[in-house]
């Protein structure tokens, strides 16, 4: 018995270290309860589908901490508890060949809600699944995560669909207990990115240098020009005590001068007084003498007064009574003349009436003319209705035609202004952005303040040419950018920022556009261009496809390439769709092969979509996105096309109701003409009529007043005048010997007159030769009084300018002493009468010059206090910078170097497997008549390094099945699945001696093979996992497989192999409910009577027998 034990190790092998013993299910899916002992190298697990063969799987890995995302079958834990019970259990017991007890592993799965739904206990101690894992995989080396050791049936497509970088890392797991190659891999990677985000690093710290270089060089100039404005203010301030004392110099001077110049007044007056006194004298001598004259003279002139006064009253005297005597003869010719008048008067009036009755004769009689005037009346009252009629009616639709037309101009004045999107659209944008508002209304409020101009936001400045286009541009053009402003220099920018961000506490986005190029540079040539218009239907680019001023759209393709952006049409969509549009926008023109970015818009009916293809930096590669485009909110319309409908609608309205109410007002109208004609006509006959009737009664009138004139004249003629011709003489005579005696009297007055105008003239002659002397004597004397007084007053200024100079001598000699002091209280000179006498300065003029100088260069130069603390600043940012770069650009040297370092051994054992899997691989592909090869990929290459993106590093499997075809990548796309089930079998065979797991899992990988392709596959699997133990010992050998099929063709030779162990699921609701109720003896006796019975009765060559009805089962 003990040799047969010993054979029977050296043979199959014992258990490895961390195999599977003892697997007990509770409640587990279908199962009530199973418990079953593995075998320690190939466990071949049959069954029919359904019956629960995969649970056992599932238990494994649910059981040794895993979770059911691995298992491709359940979200849930739940749902692995079995219908109609509350909790299930796992009871797994792991081989331990260290000395120590097997430990057993239990995972309760419980459906309640809250709490621990699922422990764990650990030898009998309640554990944690991670405690699970990190236990399973440091003492034992399993993994139930990596698809290489543990795939499940619902996992087998995962695997076959894995990526080279996938495949790689799920076999770096699988290779070492310690993982050290898959964690070298991962130590890799995070260097290179550690490595390439310290470039990028590097590049801002480079930038950020330069920008911190600029600012310290012009907060240097500013620094320099604070050290100039204190140096110019110091130097004003010396000016200006210097100008104190050259202004006390100056004073002192000018108050010498003025007190020589009182001294020369005071004596010029004196000797001008002496010089007045003799002409004083002869002067009173001749003012007496004139007023004796005077005297004199005046005496005389009364009595010449009084003669001339008496021939003036008898002058008088006579003109009157000369007066009367004319008047009455001239009374006496009017009485002879006014008889042959008044007969005169009476004969033109008899003449007059004679003409006035000849005139009425003419005239119409009376009664004639008021029969015309009623006539004519009657006919104008006929006509006024109907006139009055027309006349309303063409009030009425005037008046109704004037409201259409108000109505027609309001609805017109609504339909400019809804023409006007750019306007509406800023209303709604406006409405809804308060605070772009605010900063929209400071900098309208605020443009004198700029340097340029200044435009914005930039949504309400773009004008889309269609809604689809208004769509394509707000989904290509980012929000923040749509509600920036756009400014043409940093002063203006730091304006807008610190008034709007930092006074107004309101969000701003800023573009600065310095300078650009109206013009852009197109990506596409223009024969390309022409081919994708005319073959794809592209219309055009977007920059085309909506306007807006220089500047903004210079912004927009500065910030997103809005001149490179495509815009297409249903054509362009079907292009991309079937005739692969994408990849000849990839193309590039210039022939250097590498892809190109690019970015179209399509549309397919209602619906438009934004492609967006992006070319990797590392693996060259494009990648290419598909979107949605929304409908416009920032571009939209300003105003709905339903709203433009209804104005629209209601304009043509008006236009209609004036054009059918026109013509009633033109039939109105002339109506209303004929009407005004006829009354015309009628009020002209009665005006004519009236004006008749009137002539003639001015006639009558004008005959009734001669022929009362007539009368009255008549009678005046008969009257007699001779007694009136009497009385006239009689005055005559009386008034003739008046004037004779007043002419006498005034002879006799006359020459008394003449007798004393005499004298008089004597008198006047003296008086005037004395007047004469007296005003030379005045003249002198007020000429030289004049010049007295002329002096003094000179004389007075001087002596007032010298003492106010005087005055203000010692207030700027008092200021001079106070603000910029010479010498100390002892006389000894100061520090600051040194610096004065320093000065290139000597005189008042050319100090002020020097001073406004200096001020003028102080004002021109802002004073800022934080300048030096900023230059500083900034100094010591850059001094930072650089030590930082410094440091960086080491420390990624020494990555680099420990990288390299890495990357030696790794590469050499990951290149060792990867030759080792090849060529057990291609072995085993040969044995099945194919070609199969694994190679190890390097990903793209990376700038300056030989060794590419270790992210992109992966393992390909290459297949060919059939004859002369070259090997291709194992792919879902290539490969049926029967081949790829063979593929993955065979890699998992020829990684098996390298694994290190004690076990592995596989679930029905040989579905979907043929006959031939499953039995070698089978042959395989049998071969690798049943060899005979190294010479290590009994667990020397590649250790414990699940195999999971739910059948296996007959005649498979290979199974008479002691290494396999056939657990048989006979799971359901008719068989046996517990493991006690197995009668394994009698199961077997049952069997053989059944084959000895079937030879008994089957014809023919016992030979011919198939080897299953010949083999008997031996009773254990």
């Amino acid at each position: 018995m003990v040799e047969e034990t010993v054979d029977h190790l050296k043979v199959v092998g014992d258990f490895k270290h961390g195999s599977i013993k003892r697997i007990k299910l509770v409640n587990f899916l279908t199962y009530a309860y199973v418990e079953f002992n593995a075998g320690p190298r190939l466990n071949m697990v049959c069954g029919p589908n359904g019956t629960g063969k995969s649970s056992i799987l599932c238990a494994i890995c649910l059981g040794l901490g895993g979770e059911p995302r691995l298992l491709g079958r359940a979200s849930e834990i739940e749902t692995f508890v079995m219908n109609g019970e509350d909790e299930g259990q796992i009871e797994i017991e792991l081989v331990d060949t260290k000395g120590r007890d097997n430990p057993i592993i239990i995972r309760t799965i419980r459906r309640e809600k809250g709490g621990n739904k699922n422990p764990f206990t650990w030898g009998g101690k309640q554990v944690s699944a991670k405690h699970v894992r990190e236990q399973c995989l440091k003492e034992y080396d399993i993994t139930v995560d990596n698809l290489c050791t543990f795939l499940p049936q619902d996992r087998v497509g995962s695997f076959s669909g894995f990526d080279s970088k996938q495949l790689l890392i799920e076999t770096e797991k699988s290779l070492s207990s310690s993982q050290h190659l898959y964690r070298r891999h991962l130590e890799l990677i995070n260097d290179q990115e550690k490595l390439n985000g310290g470039e990028n690093q590097v590049d801002t710290l480079r930038d950020r240098i330069e920008q911190l270089k600029t600012d310290t060089r012009r907060f240097e100039r500013e620094k320099e020009r604070m050290r100039e404005r204190e140096e110019a203010m110091k130097q004003a301030e010396l000016l200006e005590k210097k100008l104190l004392w050259l202004e006390f110099d100056t004073c002192r001077t000018e108050a010498m001068e003025l007190k020589t110049l009182k001294t020369q007044k005071k004596a010029a007056l004196r000797e001008l007084v002496s010089q007045s006194e003799p002409l004083q004298e002869k002067l009173d001598q001749l003012s007496n003498d004139l007023r004796k004259q005077e005297e004199m003279y005046k005496a005389l002139d009364k009595e010449v007064q009084k003669h001339q006064k008496e021939m003036q009253k008898q002058a008088a005297k006579y003109e009157k009574h000369d007066d009367n005597i004319e008047n009455i003869l001239a009374d006496l010719s009017q009485l002879d003349s006014a008889r042959e008048t008044q007969q005169r008067k009476v004969d033109q009036l008899r003449i007059k009436v004679a003409e006035v009755e000849q005139k009425i004769a003419d005239c119409n009689s009376m009664e004639n003319l008021e029969e015309e005037l009623r006539i004519a009346q009657e006919e104008r009252k006929q006509i006024n209705p109907m006139l009055q009629s027309a006349k309303d009616g063409e009030r009425k639709l005037s008046e109704k035609a004037r409201e259409i037309e108000e109505e027609r101009n309001v609805q017109e004045n609504r339909w400019k202004k809804l023409q006007d999107e750019k306007a509406q659209r800023q209303a709604n944008i406006f409405r809804q952005q308060q605070p772009l508002k605010k900063a929209y209304q400071w900098i309208q409020q605020n443009r004198d303040k700029f340097r340029k101009e200044v435009l914005g936001p930039v949504c309400c400045e773009i004008t889309p040419k269609s809604r689809n286009c208004a769509a394509y541009v707000e989904q290509h053009v980012a929000n923040n950018t749509l509600k920036a402003f756009v400014v043409q220099t940093r002063d203006d920018y730091d304006l807008l920022y610190k008034n709007i961000r930092q006074n107004l506490k309101l969000p701003l986005q800023l573009v600065l556009v310095e300078d650009f190029d109206p013009v852009p540079r197109r990506k596409y040539s223009a024969a390309k261009m022409q081919m994708l218009k005319q073959d794809h239907g592209v219309i055009g680019y977007m920059d085309e496809s909506f306007t807006a001023p220089p500047l903004v759209m210079a912004a927009l393709r500065s910030r997103h390439a809005v001149h490179d952006v495509l815009i297409g049409s249903d054509s362009t969509q079907e292009s991309m769709d079937r005739r692969n549009l994408g990849q000849l926008l990839s193309e590039p023109e210039d022939g250097s092969g590498r892809l190109q970015q690019y970015c179209i818009f399509t549309s397919q009916g209602e619906k438009s979509f934004q492609y967006l293809a992006s070319v990797s930096k590392y693996s060259k590669q494009s990648n290419l996105r598909i979107d949605d485009v929304r409908a416009a909110k920032w571009l939209a319309p300003g105003v709905s096309e339903t709203r433009k409908q209804q104005v629209k609608d209601a304009l043509d309205n008006c236009d209609k109701e004036l054009e059918e109410i026109q013509p009633e007002i033109e039939k109105y109208r002339k109506d209303l003409h004929i009407y005004q004609e006829q009354a015309k006509s009628s009020l002209d006959q009665i005006k004519s009529a009236k004006e008749n009737i009137n002539v003639l009664r001015k006639f009558i009138t004008r005959k009734q007043n001669h022929a009362k004139k007539l009368k009255e004249e008549e009678a005046k003629l008969s009257v007699d005048n001779e007694a009136e011709k009497r009385e006239k003489i009689e005055n005559l005579d009386a008034r003739v010997s008046g004037s004779l005696g007043a002419l006498n009297a005034h002879a006799e007055s006359f020459k008394k007159m003449m007798l004393a105008t005499s004298k008089s003239s004597g008198a006047r002659l003296n008086k005037e030769v004395v007047a004469v002397e007296e005003r030379k004597a005045r003249a002198k004397f007020e000429e030289m009084n004049r010049k007295v007084e002329a002096a003094h007053q000179d004389s007075e200024r001087a002596k007032e300018a010298f003492n106010s100079k005087r005055r203000e001598l010692q207030q700027r000699k008092a200021r001079a002493e106070a603000e910029a002091p010479l010498t100390d209280n002892n006389g000894e000179p100061l520090p600051l009468k040194g610096q004065l006498e320093e000065l290139a300065v000597e005189d008042l003029e050319n100090a002020k010059a020097a001073l406004e100088e200096a001020q003028q260069k102080i004002e021109s130069i802002i004073a800022d206090p934080n300048v030096v603390r900023v230059y500083e600043t900034k100094k010591a940012e850059m001094e930072a910078a650089e030590m930082e770069l410094d440091n960086l650009t080491s420390s990624r040297e020494k990555t680099l170097t420990e990288m390299k370092t890495k990357l030696v051994p790794w590469q050499q054992a990951l290149e060792t497997s990867v030759s080792d899997i090849d060529k057990r691989f291609s072995s085993y592909m040969r044995e099945l008549g194919c070609i199969g090869e694994v190679g190890l990929t390097r990903g793209n290459q990376v700038e300056g390094a030989e060794y590419g993106n270790f992210k992109d590093w992966g393992i390909e499997i290459r297949v060919s099945f059939r004859e002369n075809a070259k090997p291709q990548v194992l792919s879902a796309r290539v490969q049926s699945g029967g081949e790829r089930s063979v593929s993955t079998i065979m890699y998992l065979m020829a990684l098996q001696e390298m694994m290190v797991s004690p076990f592995r899992c596989v679930d029905e990988i040989n579905q979907g093979l043929d006959d031939r392709n499953e039995r070698l596959v089978f042959k395989r699997i049998v071969e690798n996992s049943c060899k005979p133990p190294g010479p290590e010992g009994p667990t020397d050998h590649c250790g414990q497989y699940f195999l999971i099929t739910p059948k296996l063709l007959p005649n498979l030779v290979d199974m008479e192999v002691e290494a396999i162990t056939i657990q048989c699921i006979f799971n359901g609701p008719f068989n046996l409910k517990h493991p006690s109720d197995w009668d394994v003896p009698s199961l077997i006796a049952m069997r053989n009577n059944q084959i000895e019975n079937e030879v008994t009765d089957e014809e023919g060559d016992p030979q011919e027998q198939s080897p299953s009805k010949r083999r008997k089962l031996d009773t254990p």
